[in-house]
């Protein structure tokens, strides 16, 4: 089956700048009539973190931030002022979202990011994640490692993610290839594999299953000795002559 789903929202593909407050307010209002008709909501984010990586702590000239400090050394850096509006935002979408529309969805962000102890200390993401799958993406077909964390919510649980390269589950590949100062590109890299697309599109297609399920359960008519008469689901049908039967033996004095 195929799945209604919106464009992209980021600047690469012609959406919103996430670093836009009043832009990001117009969108969210907007969503309301676009995602009222849907049963479920699912999203998935993914915000520049180019001023929130660990891999800018390898050289001080290159450093904006620590656990101390996640909002940054240097108040007027442009790159750092820029960086935490997108992650103040994408905060109030989800935060949007989860409130809004009960819905479930992932977050994802280079292992050790800064970026989620920015939004604690600031206290900006009012949902805590149910989880967080971490990640090698070598697991999924790519030359380098890349440590990845994807945070989860509203029930969403990604198990077919959960793949990592240790000494007990090695990729096959006989080196990784580094990533940035002065190793390959990272632009390449921020573009996820086929397979571990493929491996998200699994992990919702079941978590929507799962939910359909539990939705299904909370419309059913049950009998009191807990046996499922019929299904709401189902709509009007013609009473059944057993059930019929039960009804009449139930107001009947003389059996």
């Amino acid at each position: 089956k195929t799945m209604p789903t919106l464009p992209p929202q980021d600047l690469a593909t012609g959406g919103i700048d996430f670093s836009d407050d009043t832009a990001i307010t117009r969108w969210c209002e907007s969503l309301q009539e676009k995602l009222s008709d849907y049963e479920f909501v699912l999203f998935h984010v993914a915000p520049s973190c180019a001023s929130f990586s660990r891999a800018r702590d390898r050289n001080h000239r290159t450093r904006l931030r620590c656990l101390a400090h996640p909002a940054g050394w240097y108040p007027n850096d442009e790159t750092t002022i820029y960086g935490n509006a997108v992650a103040r935002n994408t905060a109030r979408v989800v935060n949007y979202l989860l409130d809004n529309f009960k819905a479930a969805g992932s977050w994802e962000e280079p292992l050790g990011s800064y970026m989620f102890p920015y939004l604690e200390q600031q206290n900006i993401l009012t949902a805590v994640p149910d989880r967080v799958v971490l990640l090698h993406q070598c697991k999924f077909g790519r030359p380098w490692k890349k440590p990845t964390a994807f945070s989860c919510f509203g029930g969403l649980r990604l198990r077919a993610l959960d793949k990592r390269c240790t000494p007990s589950s090695p990729c096959q590949r006989k080196f990784h290839v580094t990533l940035g100062f002065g190793g390959a590109a990272t632009a390449p890299a921020a573009a996820y594999p086929a397979a571990l697309c493929s491996a998200y599109a699994a992990d919702v297609a079941a978590h929507i299953s799962a939910s359909s399920r539990r939705s299904a359960l909370a419309r059913a008519s049950v009998h009191v000795d807990g046996v499922v008469s019929r299904h709401t689901d189902r709509g009007l049908t013609r009473i059944s002559v057993k059930a019929s039967r039960e009804a009449e033996d139930a107001v009947s004095w003389a059996g």
